[in-house]
Order: C-alpha cells, then sequence, then structure tokens
C-alpha cells in the first residue's frame, strides 16, 4: 500500500483481508501477521496493525550489506518494534518506508531477507527444478 492510501483506507483493506480469512474457518484472533502488499512498506499500515492488535509485520526489506545485518551468514533477526525500526529503509525507498522514530510497543518486526543465490532478490525465481532448500543451502552456507 503506497503512502496515499488514508488510515481509513488501510483499516478497510487490513480488517476486511482478516475478517474474510475468518469467514473460511480461520478464528480471527489466530490472524496476527502480515506482510504488505507488494513489499510496500508504509508506517500508515504498522498504525493500524499496532491498534489491532496484530503481533508482526514481515514487510521490511533486510538486505546483507547497507542495513543492520552483518552479511548473509549474521542476518538480523525478529525485533521488537517498541524501540523504532533500526533497519535501512531508504535503500529500497520510495517503495519502503520506515523511521527509526515509529514505535509500536507489543508488536514485532519480522525482516524480509533479500537472498543472494542468483543475484540479491526479495523472492524465489521459481525459473529452476533447485528445492527451497537448495537455494537456502547456497544462501546461508
Amino acid at each position: 500500500m503506497d503512502g496515499s492510501y488514508t488510515q481509513a483506507i488501510v483499516e478497510n483493506e487490513v480488517l476486511g483481508s482478516r475478517a474474510k480469512i475468518a469467514a473460511c474457518g480461520i478464528p480471527a484472533a489466530d490472524i496476527v501477521g502480515f506482510r504488505q502488499p507488494f513489499l510496500e512498506a508504509q508506517p500508515t499500515v504498522r498504525q493500524v496493525l499496532a491498534s489491532n492488535g496484530f503481533q508482526y509485520d514481515s514487510t521490511l526489506l533486510e538486505e546483507a550489506m547497507h542495513s543492520i545485518s552483518g552479511g548473509m551468514a549474521a542476518r538480523t533477526w525478529p525485533y521488537t518494534l517498541q524501540d523504532g525500526i533500526p533497519q535501512n529503509c531508504d535503500w529500497y525507498a520510495p517503495a519502503q518506508n520506515c523511521s527509526a522514530a515509529e514505535r509500536y510497543p507489543g508488536m514485532w518486526e519480522v525482516p524480509l531477507w533479500v537472498l543472494a543465490a542468483k543475484g540479491m532478490y526479495s523472492m524465489d525465481y521459481g525459473d529452476t527444478t533447485n528445492s527451497v532448500y537448495d537455494v537456502l543451502k547456497q544462501c546461508f552456507a
């Protein structure tokens, strides 16, 4: 969701999605995480998530060398958002927007690691017969 969405629109999208999943039989209380569409991370979405009892967001891309990770073998782990966002969102701006000043007590960020098996990318290419295990082994061995 890009930055042009109002809080009301974001609430409608996020809570509407939760309601539709719950209508399929998943208890609403069990829907506690969210990944923003197209990996477009915006503060308004995190505000809505925190205000509505979500426990985590998993949208912020974490590049191995240009943020808080210390390389492919030293990736950052999930962290609480009570003290702000330490990741470097400028690397993926304008699609990713965050600030160290954002505070969401009780909520976590599960960083989305950028992989490097065939150059840097944030998703599986899906164009080979390699297993997911082989791709992860190549990226993290």
